[in-house]
């Protein structure tokens, strides 16, 4: 017998045995870290077990991320493993599909993760929503900026300080986590190098990881955010001089790049390009599409008109909504689904697509009108949905640059 669940206190260990013989990580260490972890809620970790073992397993993490004006549950999905005896029998993508349920169950409208294989996870409805640059530096290329002399390894009593940078600098962006207590406790015990540029305040700070790679050890800068000028070039400068180490890379959004002036230090290739290559970003889908548009409502002020959106998705029950109506007027945004057999669902004002055209569309990789140019939405009067996806000065589903910090990964 087959059954897909939450796992049992007592099969546990069997999970954890089972992540690190695929991970390949040493079962004595990551049991300590697995049950500190601030985050640990046995009802988000899920199996499927075949006659009593546990043949697949994942975790859910509940992440609030910004997107646009709104901050949305999303379900990031992490850990996902096969025993070895059992892989490649489809296991895996049945554990996604039906951990769906009970993400809808949790509210999260969404559910994002880290794919090892894109075309794998567009066949259970997951879509590609976000792109990521990384930039090396050779360290021997980065200026002795003065300022590095004023930084220092973070103490906790600097987590009000860089809580606060954090705040600030990533309001609105786009795939940045709402970090509470509890997120700062768990990035503070797990990544192990933290330091902050404090002159006579504290300025900004970054977290990062040193590592061995075979041209030498290199720094990997995982997240930096800074208030002054003075503070950039003090991290910068500080990271570039750590001694033993040759290269210096950094992934994060091209908005956050260009402005750190990283760039200007960056590498030149033989054919006189930076050391700069863009990479695909997290894939998400959605779960209940009503929920979606409920959530992202702050992104809709001022709209004012009807839309009707309806999307096909072979993964979820067939009971569930195929749509949502949505109406704007002078009390508000209001979100209401649409069931099976409802003769919304005929109506010639509606935009038709499956869940990954969807998707990209409500987190903002692809605008309405370019999901529509590109037909992977249908509008059935363009003309409508031209109007309808428009308030009087911007359209409510525009582009975003959708992008989750190497330390926020699922």
């Amino acid at each position: 017998m087959i059954e897909c669940r939450a796992v049992k206190s007592e099969e546990l260990d069997a999970m954890l045995s089972l992540m690190c013989d695929a991970f390949g990580l040493p079962f004595g260490p990551a049991r300590e870290l697995f049950y500190k972890d601030p985050y640990f809620d046995i009802d988000r970790k899920r199996v499927l077990v075949i006659d009593g073992e546990i043949a697949s397993c994942l975790t859910i993490v509940e992440a609030p991320l910004w997107i646009g004006r709104a901050v949305v549950n999303v379900a990031g999905i992490a850990g996902v493993a096969t025993a070895p005896a059992h892989r490649r029998k489809g296991y895996a993508a049945r554990l996604l599909v039906e951990t769906l349920p009970a993400i809808r169950e949790m509210g999260c409208p969404f559910a994002a993760l880290f794919p090892f294989s894109y075309d794998y996870y567009r066949k259970l409805g997951w879509e590609r929503v976000g792109t990521q640059y990384t930039a090396r530096v050779p360290c021997s290329t980065m200026p002795k900026f003065a300022e590095a002399r004023h930084v220092r390894t973070a103490h906790s009593a600097d987590r009000p300080d860089i809580a606060r940078i954090y705040k600030a600098r990533t309001l609105l962006k786009t795939g940045r986590w709402v970090r509470d207590e509890r997120r700062w406790s768990y990035l503070f015990d797990h990544v192990k190098s933290h330091v902050v540029y404090k002159h006579n305040s504290l300025d900004g700070y970054a977290l990062y990881e040193t590592r061995d790679d075979p041209g030498g050890r290199s720094i990997r800068i995982l997240e930096m955010y800074t208030v002054s000028e003075e503070a950039r070039r003090g991290l910068l400068g500080y990271v570039a001089q750590l001694a033993d180490v040759q290269t210096l890379s950094w992934t994060t959004s091209l908005a956050d790049l260009l402005a750190s002036g990283f760039l200007a230090q960056s590498d030149i290739g033989p054919d006189g390009s930076p050391a700069i290559s863009p990479e695909p970003g997290p894939m998400f889908r959605i779960v209940d599409l009503s929920a979606a548009l409920t959530a992202l409502t702050p992104n809709f002020e001022g709209w004012k008109g009807e839309m009707l959106a309806t999307m096909t998705d072979s993964q979820v029950p067939a009971e569930w909504p195929r749509g949502a109506r949505m109406t704007g007027d002078e009390t508000g945004i209001h979100v209401e689904p649409i069931g099976k057999g409802d003769p919304l669902l005929r109506s010639r004002n509606r935009i038709d697509g499956d869940v990954r055209a969807w998707t990209q569309t409500l987190t903002g990789f692809l605008s309405l009108q370019d999901a529509v140019s590109l037909n992977r939405l249908r509008a059935f009067d363009p003309g409508w949905a031209a109007a309808a996806g428009q308030t009087a000065s911007k359209p409510i589903f525009p582009r975003r640059e959708l992008f989750i910090p190497a330390a926020d990964h699922f």
